[in-house]
């Protein structure tokens, strides 16, 4: 009976202990939250203004901008100026096409280019975002170590003067790619007399040799096609040997510091090679040579 009266007496004040209790815990873990809220937020922030600073360090042409709702609000793009000498590299391409292996352009570059203050890579990206890229350039310039040699990514669209004055501007045409259709960069900068560093195989046999690029060795590899959901093995694709392209960068440097009568001589070759293949009058007599094979009744869809 005492013990029970006593207890009745105790229980508000162990309640009213007890919230208390719970409300200065509650009060410090959220201020806990509250700092570590803050903390990450000055992270990112720390962490975004490195990245801002790395890519303008690495010659990445657009900074990165937070999005808008209104694509009008958005600031208009700085005007830039690239100035391209030397030795200069270009490869056009989509970074997210798994079948370009550009890294290995960029690795083979920096080991072969180091100590070359006067050779530059300039990576024309198509495509609509700079983060489906930028991550992994800045990892690959990281991993492959210091270099004197220049590395240049172009991101979005180039007006047809830009683009020409960046055709003009390069001295070799590179591709490293497992398999094309067929390549229209590479034969739009050969077409203009640009020789090319580049393997032979796929579409590209039917146009490159050794006149007017330094071919670039690779050898077949089972796969699958790319948009096969079971990922069967049934067809090829070609793995690029990767001393061979450091090797032909390091030979066609060396071609165009040292031999300009050879550059010429595979400048001209790579202008015959694509009026051969691809001038106007060629395609149009293989496309009548074509339809005249094929039977009235053909033509008209009938069977």
């Amino acid at each position: 009976m005492v013990l029970s009266a006593l207890f009745a007496r105790a229980a508000p004040w162990l309640v009213a202990g007890l919230l208390a209790v719970i409300g200065i815990q509650w009060v410090a873990i959220n201020r806990a939250e509250t700092r570590m809220a803050q903390a990450r937020e000055g992270w990112a922030d720390e962490r975004s203004s490195a990245l801002k600073a790395a890519l303008r360090q690495a010659g990445l042409l657009r900074a990165l901008r937070k999005p808008t709702s209104d694509p009008a609000a958005q600031p208009p793009e700085p005007p830039q100026t690239l100035r391209l000498s030397g030795v200069v590299y270009t490869s056009v391409l989509n970074p997210q096409d798994g079948r370009k292996n550009w890294h290995d352009i960029v690795s083979a570059f920096i080991h072969a280019h180091r100590d070359h203050p006067d050779a530059t890579l300039v990576l024309k990206m198509s495509h609509h975002s700079v983060a489906s890229f930028v991550g992994d350039i800045l990892t690959d310039l990281r991993v492959n170590g210091e270099a004197r040699c220049r590395v240049v990514a172009i991101h979005g669209y180039l007006p047809d003067e830009d683009l020409a004055a960046l055709i003009a501007s390069t001295s070799f045409y590179v591709n490293a790619s497992k398999g094309e259709g067929l390549c229209l960069p590479l034969m739009e900068f050969m077409s203009d007399g640009v020789p090319a560093v580049a393997p032979d195989h796929t579409a590209m046999a039917d146009y490159i040799d050794a006149s007017s690029t330094f071919v670039v060795e690779s050898c077949p590899i089972p796969t699958a096609w790319p948009n096969d959901p079971l990922r069967r093995v049934n067809t090829l694709y070609a793995r690029i040997d990767w001393e061979s392209l450091m090797q032909q960068f390091r030979a066609s440097y060396e071609v165009a510091t040292t031999d300009p009568a050879r550059y010429e001589q595979m400048s001209r070759a790579a202008i015959q090679t694509q009026r051969t293949y691809s001038a106007d009058s060629v395609v149009a007599q293989k496309l009548a040579d074509f339809l005249s094979s094929v039977s009235p009744a053909a033509l008209a869809g009938q069977s």
